[in-house]
């Protein structure tokens, strides 16, 4: 039996989104402002902003050239500035909740794992409180969008878990950063479909995060999960 689902394409985003990138880095080479603005406004409102940290410059920049003056650039509209400057609004409040995780860390653990007063070993409340300060990090970077403060605060939180000897959570935390990263659930279970042209679709230094978190969780793994 057919099912509706079988009659169904589905449309990807992401790999659309590379492709009208493409053509608004064309349009501003080509300083074709009235395009660049119309088409990344379009593309802004069809995605309900889902791609506003990328598209965004390009409307900022459109609207500075369009109403530039003999002397300088212009000002861009009024909604425009302000999303923009919400976006580094959020990007401030993300970087600045794991630098305040990284000092806990920081003032909380020492290089052999103690406390770095006394040298006692770190109480079980101690590195609940800081593993949940994490957690929250990573809400918080997930809900604005900020994959790469993402990724590496779940990477963080999974050395974290490992070092309290919970392998199992630290594995997780690593996937999910592998997954992020791809913007794709359960990439480590299906690696060979992601696989072709992964540097060109992430960058390199993406990938060389992946390739960091693929060898930490090779090297947590039994013999018989391996292969996988």
């Amino acid at each position: 039996a057919r099912s509706v689902d079988d009659d169904v394409v589905v449309l990807d985003a992401s790999f659309v989104s590379k492709f009208v990138l493409v053509a608004l880095r064309s349009l501003q080479m080509a300083r074709k402002w009235k395009r660049q603005q119309a088409l990344a406004l379009s593309f802004d409102d069809l995605t309900a902003g889902a791609f506003a940290s990328k598209v965004l410059p390009f409307i900022e920049q459109a609207q500075q050239k369009l109403f530039a003056s003999k002397w300088c650039d212009g000002d861009a509209a009024p909604p425009v500035r302000r999303r923009v400057s919400e976006l580094a609004r959020d990007i401030n409040a993300c970087t600045a909740a794991l630098d305040a995780c990284r000092r806990a860390r920081h003032e909380l653990l020492g290089p052999d794992g103690t406390a770095r007063v006394g040298g006692a070993p770190v109480d079980d409340g101690g590195a609940r409180a800081l593993e949940k300060q994490y957690a929250e990090c990573v809400s918080l970077c997930r809900s604005k969008r900020a994959v790469e403060l993402q990724v590496a605060a779940l990477a963080e939180l999974g050395g974290l878990q490992l070092r309290a000897g919970a392998a199992g959570r630290a594995a997780e935390s690593w996937v999910e950063a592998v997954d992020a990263t791809f913007q794709t659930y359960d990439v480590v279970a299906s690696w060979p479909s992601h696989i072709d042209g992964v540097v060109s679709t992430l960058g390199l230094a993406a990938v060389g995060r992946c390739i960091a978190l693929l060898g930490q969780l090779a090297a947590q793994t039994t013999r018989v999960q391996l292969e996988q």
